[in-house]
């Protein structure tokens, strides 16, 4: 268990929005617009406006197969704003322009995905210009497509790269914001690799996470330590601003990365149970946000993003002159061996799948093993607060 004090609690108000009726898989919010995107076990995707809290469409357009992921396309683009869905094998597209009708059943395009018999859609990435795809599946290959446009108006997927990326699981994808080329992909072999998409040969980079030191699981109701739990990489988020991103691994802890450098910034450590989403807050510049299976949401408040947003571009620049920028030994940078506990743990009580914010508003959402998605709104949440107000990572 994670305890934490009963006053730190009750400064998150929580909330559920319903019409699901299976557990929901996958969250993405549009980048233009405060709509918010889910994908579920029920073979349907639903659009919700946060701000009215109900849902706004239903699309049903997947035979009743469950739908794994959901992803919103850039505003520019061969689609603008266009949802992307998948769901087994095959990869779909929503003009949701092109009709004021709340339940679409015919979407605009629809993608064959040639995989393996027993092969599924294991990660979904949108490019944040509009221009490419991202895609993964159960045997670690990478499909990189463009999106164009032909001369009917159509919308069309053209791949340009297949690539064996991992050596099993591909469990998440995502382009590095304000950094074009770059792409980054985790696997169930417990690799990290970052690529750059005009030559797709070999990664770039690639790093073999190693298990924690800290990261021995222990039983409830003991503290006696059993065996260490393999550092599978099971979800990434790249921060929005693109210089970091963070890796969330089986063995409880998450890493986090100065992506400039290639360089290992921290190891957090907190959860009991393996990670199994990780998430950079679209609302607060220097938060990130973490689910474990031990059904708890950390919540660290990291240094090395202080000056991260619209106002610390300034600061970078002048820490670029003077040579900073350079990872854990620059201004911008944590220490690997410094440990950092997180500000807040809330507990949630089921198992979370993924996490979802909008840089409107101090709240975020979170989808479980349950039809209904949960929200949280930190606005009174002092995130300033010492650690040690009655919060332990641990026991």
């Amino acid at each position: 268990a994670l305890p934490m004090a009963e006053e730190r609690r009750s400064e998150v108000t929580r909330g559920s929005l319903r019409g699901h009726r299976g557990d929901v898989n996958s969250l993405d919010f549009s980048p233009s617009v405060q709509l918010l995107a889910s994908a579920s076990e029920d073979g349907t995707v639903r659009l919700w406006d946060t701000r009215l809290g109900r849902a706004i469409r239903c699309i049903d357009a997947f035979d009743r197969a469950a739908v794994q992921l959901v992803g919103w396309g850039a505003p520019k683009g061969a689609l603008p704003n266009a949802l992307w869905a998948a769901s087994g094998k095959s990869i779909l597209a929503f003009d949701l322009r092109s009709t004021d009708d709340v339940l679409v059943r015919a979407p605009s395009l629809v993608q064959a995905f040639p995989l393996e018999e027993d092969d599924e859609i294991s990660a979904l990435a949108l490019h944040h210009q509009g221009h490419s795809l991202a895609l993964g599946d159960d045997n670690g290959g990478l499909h990189l497509f463009d999106i164009t446009s032909p001369a009917d108006g159509a919308v069309a997927l053209d791949q340009r790269a297949k690539v064996d990326a991992h050596s099993t699981v591909l469990s998440a994808l995502a382009f590095r914001p304000q950094s074009p080329r770059d792409l980054v992909s985790t696997g169930l072999d417990c690799r990290i690799a970052l690529w750059e998409t005009v030559d797709m040969r070999k990664p770039a980079w690639a790093a073999l996470m190693t298990p924690n030191s800290d990261s021995l699981s222990t039983t409830p109701s003991s503290s006696t330590q059993q065996s260490f739990n393999p550092p599978f990489v099971h979800t990434l988020d790249c921060h929005p601003e693109g210089r970091y991103f963070a890796a969330g691994l089986g063995d409880s802890s998450v890493a986090v990365y100065h992506a400039p450098s290639r360089s290992l910034c921290r190891r957090l450590q907190g959860h009991t149970a393996p990670i199994a989403h990780v998430h950079f807050a679209r609302f607060h510049p220097e938060l990130l946000l973490t689910a474990g299976n031990d059904c708890h949401v950390g919540m660290w408040k990291l240094p090395e993003l202080q000056g991260a947003g619209k106002s610390g571009k300034k600061a970078r620049r002048k820490a670029s002159a003077s040579g900073g920028d350079r990872g854990p030994e620059g201004p911008d940078g944590g220490d690997p061996s410094n440990p950092l506990q997180p500000n807040f743990f809330l507990p949630h009580g089921r198992r979370i799948n993924c996490l979802a914010s909008h840089t409107h508003s101090p709240v975020f959402f979170v989808a479980d093993v349950e039809a209904e998605i949960t929200f949280y709104d930190t606005a009174r949440l002092d995130l300033a607060a010492p650690h040690a107000d009655g919060l332990h990572s641990g026991g």
